[in-house]
């Protein structure tokens, strides 16, 4: 940190394994440092190992986004795998996010093994003692996926990839087409990862370090039983349910409009996932200003019903809300990115 200061212009390489390091600038050091350190500074001293996990992986959550512009034509490679420009910038993707929870766990005393798939990173959490429903206390090797349960802790839900087994990771991979992404798929290195926690203990630990309320749920469930409240309340005005329910979301996340992948599963999967919106269509996607040739992403949401026509909104960063365009204005305004266009078949 001092050498920092006196060289502010030196990088500092973080090693992703034996032959692969990236770079962050000083100030990017100082200041994933701070923040690491003000969330192990502040652990209490007689938490278990489980529970420094617990409260860990929940604090980058709430601190690190996937990538918003990953696999598109302006990603960088490198800016989302260097370790403390990740924390700093708050952004990366699964390999990065991954060796930033491996750091900090290192720092307390909690040893893991960075596992890849091939597709995805996670960790693999090494003689971690956890307690069960039964009240049994069992001891072994387990699974921890920091970047699957970024929006899960962004939004105070259960985390459904912490401390499971490699049956249940694999499991997980399955989608509901019963495809097999195969994306935590390494028998090699993974046959002896049998420890899972199960959802009692899992929310019992979680309620012993704050994280979730007193009968075992998690705070989310709020923001569910708000948002359905507006969904009846507006039932048959739908302009004013979609305005209520985007304010919902600034009220309870303000940085959504940064957040943009945990975002845009909660619009998709909850915020907008109504019978009485009724609508034709509703992507939720990114995009980026005509007039930025750096191609900074932003989070926007089209909607076509029959009632409404056709709705373009976008969230604005700046003022922390989303902004309603005429489709004229939307398409002078903004522009798809090309990999984008490709992938979804869009024009």
């Amino acid at each position: 940190m001092k050498l920092c200061d006196i060289c502010p212009n030196m990088s500092v390489l973080s090693t992703m394994n034996d032959t692969v390091s990236f770079s962050s600038t000083a100030k990017e050091y100082k200041e994933a440092e701070e923040w690491i350190s003000s969330v192990i500074d502040n652990l209490d001293p007689t938490y278990s190992k489980a529970q420094k996990l617990a409260v860990i992986d929940n604090a980058i959550g709430k601190k690190i986004s996937y990538s918003p512009d990953f696999d598109t034509e302006v990603y960088s490679a490198q800016d989302s795998r260097a370790l403390w420009k990740i924390v700093s910038s708050g952004y990366g993707v699964c390999n990065g996010i991954a060796k930033v929870e491996q750091y900090m766990l290192d720092k307390v005393g909690i040893e893991s093994e960075l596992i890849s798939s091939g597709s995805h990173a996670f960790l693999k959490v090494k003689d971690i003692e956890l307690s069960l429903e039964n009240g049994e206390t069992i001891k072994g090797n387990t699974i921890l996926d920091p970047t699957w349960n970024l929006s899960r802790h962004r939004f105070s839900a259960r985390p459904e990839n912490f401390c499971i087994s490699y049956e249940q990771a694999r499991a997980n991979d399955i989608d509901i087409y019963g495809i097999d992404h195969e994306c935590h798929k390494n028998d090699e290195k993974l046959q002896d990862v049998t420890l899972g926690l199960d959802d009692k203990g899992l929310r019992e630990l979680f309620k012993s370090v704050g994280l979730a309320q007193k009968d075992g749920s998690f705070p989310i469930s709020n923001l569910i039983d708000k948002s359905k409240q507006i969904d009846e309340l507006y039932a048959n005005q739908p302009e004013k349910n979609i305005s209520e329910q985007f304010s919902l979301l600034q009220q309870a996340c303000p940085e959504f409009a940064k957040c943009q992948n945990s975002s845009m599963t909660i619009l998709s999967d909850i915020l907008l996932n109504y019978d009485n919106l009724k609508f034709n269509k509703c992507i939720v996607d990114r995009v980026y200003s005509k007039n930025d040739k750096e191609k900074e992403s932003f989070m926007y949401v089209y909607i076509d019903s029959d009632e409404l026509g056709k709705k373009f909104y976008f969230a604005d960063k700046d003022k922390g809300q989303f902004s309603e365009l005429s489709q004229e204005e939307f398409t002078q305004q903004f522009e798809c990115y090309e990999k984008d266009l490709t992938l979804h078949n869009r024009i």
